[in-house]
């Protein structure tokens, strides 16, 4: 069977940045803790560029109209590592413990 992993030099990942929702679940996001910037409200009059404001609107304005509102987003991301190796043995150390592979992350 072909190996699937293909790459070993010049990986490229790009994860999107952007998220978007109704105008009230965005506040309901950032009432929650959710890191956010509000960038465009689809309106039925139109597009509001939030950004080209002055000043920008703060979410908890009450004149920020409904709408689809588009917004700059900071996730949390993992990733995984495979290798492969040339026979059934190795001479790697036992995994460490949950503890010790956790120790000193936040939110756990």
């Amino acid at each position: 069977m072909p190996d699937p992993v293909y790459f070993n030099t010049n990986l490229r990942v790009i994860i999107q940045q952007m998220g978007g929702d109704s105008t009230d679940n965005v506040k309901k996001f950032a009432v929650a803790g959710a890191k956010l910037i509000p960038v465009t409200i689809s309106t039925t009059n139109g597009l509001i560029k939030l950004l080209e404001m002055n000043p920008v609107p703060k979410l908890t304005d009450v004149n920020l109209p409904a709408g689809w509102m588009n917004f700059y987003r900071l996730d949390n991301y993992s990733a995984t590592s495979y290798f492969y190796l040339d026979k059934p043995t190795n001479n790697l150390p036992p995994l460490a413990s949950l503890k010790e592979r956790t120790e000193g992350l936040t939110g756990k």
